[in-house]
């Protein structure tokens, strides 16, 4: 994760990467760094062989986690209760209702 030095506040190590996108959960690996879910899923399954041999498999593989992601944004969906919560005043203003 981020180093927090003299007073400074944390940041993410992907944040001196060349990563374009700075994003939980993320995977620093050598010079890469990986950000994303399903791409740290699907780079630790290439880096150690765990994502098929065949492209059978890895086709398998990659539906599979597609599917469960599906599965979890639904659940979020019907779990998430402040879908329309306004964090800001800006936000308020535009949509209208100030």
């Amino acid at each position: 994760m981020g180093d927090a030095v003299q007073g400074k506040p944390l940041r993410c190590r992907c944040m001196t990467h060349a990563c374009l996108q700075a994003n939980l959960p993320y995977v620093v690996d050598g010079d890469k760094c990986v950000c994303q879910t399903n791409a740290v899923f699907l780079y630790l399954g290439d880096k150690y062989n765990l994502n098929g041999s065949t492209p059978e498999e890895k086709l398998k593989n990659t539906q599979l986690l597609d599917e469960i992601y599906d599965v979890r944004n639904a659940m979020i969906e019907l779990s998430y209760p402040f879908k329309k919560v306004r964090r800001i005043f800006v936000d308020w203003q535009a949509e209208g209702d100030v």
